[in-house]
């Protein structure tokens, strides 16, 4: 961190597992993928090799000093990535989540941040929320109540036992919805989103000087334009903005879907939100939707059909960001 500089970068990395308890030192540059495959003891698969330099590269290229990630594999994974592949330039922060996949939330700050550390969980706490056919059979209570479909994972800085800054990290349910109970899983993602923003208001109501970042996989649009109803309370309770609104961006795509004629549907699902205005003691010089390398040095342009959507490190691009906490 340099000038109170905070470089950010936050990324889905889709469904990251990165198993090595049968690595024994060889070269990652020259294995086969079927090699890489043997190298892990787990019922998940390893993410592809290749995949995985390209996303390492990346990183360096932006050389962040904190890392917001979703669709991490457990603490273990995120150990190995940092180990192997980042030249074990981060601490790792992580916990476990309530996924049903395994694919928990984590942090990466860079070892030369002069900033301490403390993470938490909020996945125990209730949403105040059932669903219709399950309130049909019992009444809502803080102890039935579903909870997060991951977590919020917050993590804080501190210099000097001070608070720095807050960051709070989400990955709102998604929009399967298996048991044809919620469409589009609206009902549960408003929930959580409506939750989040409540932990977020007594946050900021106990550190009314501290700027916090929420960021995440929302899974829906959740932008100033265009916002789908579940992320309502974004703007009616908070001056909460995204990070690319801020900047001006004109390059929002965080996911692309391509249709069976091909047609692409581009849409943001990863946002950095943060309080906007010029009295604060922070503000963000850059920000926005970053394009992917690879590991030999390459850059990467958006995908234009499935082929080469597949061909990227993950389904999702990642979001960057430069925050400058003013001094006191």
């Amino acid at each position: 961190m340099k000038n109170n500089e905070l470089k950010i970068f936050l990324h889905n990395m889709e469904n990251f597992y990165v198993f090595m308890d049968k690595y024994n030192n060889e070269n990652l540059t020259e294995i086969s993928e079927e090699i890489w495959q043997s190298f892990g003891s787990s019922l998940y698969g390893n993410k592809p090799l290749e995949k995985i330099l390209n996303l390492a590269a990346t990183i360096k290229h932006h050389d962040p000093d904190l890392i917001m990630l979703t669709e991490v594999g457990g603490e273990e994974s995120l150990e190995n990535f940092n180990r192997y592949f980042l030249n074990s330039s981060y601490h790792v922060a992580t916990l476990p989540s309530n996924s049903n996949r395994g694919i928990d939330l984590g942090y990466l700050i860079k070892k030369t941040l002069p900033l301490s550390s403390k993470i938490s969980s909020y996945k125990d706490t209730p949403l105040m929320f059932l669903y219709p056919h399950e309130l049909k059979r019992k009444k809502l209570t803080a102890a039935n109540s579903h909870r997060f479909s991951r977590d919020v994972l917050r993590l804080d800085l501190k210099q000097n036992d001070n608070i720095q800054v807050i960051f709070l990290l989400v990955h709102l349910k998604s929009k399967l919805d298996h048991e044809k109970n919620d469409p589009d899983g609206r009902m549960r993602r408003r929930a959580e989103l409506n939750t989040l923003i409540e932990l977020y208001l007594k946050i900021k109501k106990q550190h009314p000087t501290v700027p916090i970042i929420i960021g995440g996989d929302f899974n829906g649009n959740a932008s100033i334009q265009g916002t789908e109803r579940e992320f309502a309370a974004i703007y009616q309770k908070t001056g909460l903005r995204d990070i690319c609104e801020l900047m001006g961006s004109t390059h929002r795509t965080t996911f692309q879907y391509f249709d069976d004629k091909g047609q692409e549907l581009a849409m943001q699902l990863d946002y950095l939100f943060i309080e906007a205005g010029e009295d604060l003691n922070y503000q963000f010089t850059e920000g926005g939707v970053l394009n992917f390398m690879d590991y030999r040095g390459t850059h990467l342009p958006t995908a234009t059909n499935l082929v080469q959507k597949q061909q990227n490190p993950s389904d999702h691009y990642p979001v960057f960001a430069k925050l400058i906490l003013k001094r006191k």
